[in-house]
């Protein structure tokens, strides 16, 4: 793992914009237990974390847009594209 000096975004999946920051970093314990570290932090056991909140954000290419996370990957999901069309 490394520790990237800039947080990271999550892309629009339709225009590919830089559209969501990185909530947190953070890391699993030999337990699987989440263990919080600050956005500050750049130690090399930690990785940028995102939330599933289910809350979606507008692109400028007009697809509203929601982090989705799946065994610790986050991907972003179209919900609504611009006139009503949608995943």
């Amino acid at each position: 793992m490394t520790a990237s000096k800039e947080r990271p975004f999550l892309h629009c999946p339709e225009c590919d914009a830089p559209l969501i920051a990185a909530d947190s970093r953070g890391r699993h314990d030999d337990a699987g237990n989440e263990i919080m570290h600050g956005l500050d932090c750049r130690c090399r056991w930690c990785d940028w974390w995102w939330w599933d909140t289910g809350e979606s954000v507008p692109c400028k290419c007009g697809a509203q847009v929601r982090v989705l996370v799946d065994d610790d990957h986050a991907y972003t999901s179209t919900v609504e594209l611009r006139g009503g069309g949608g995943t």
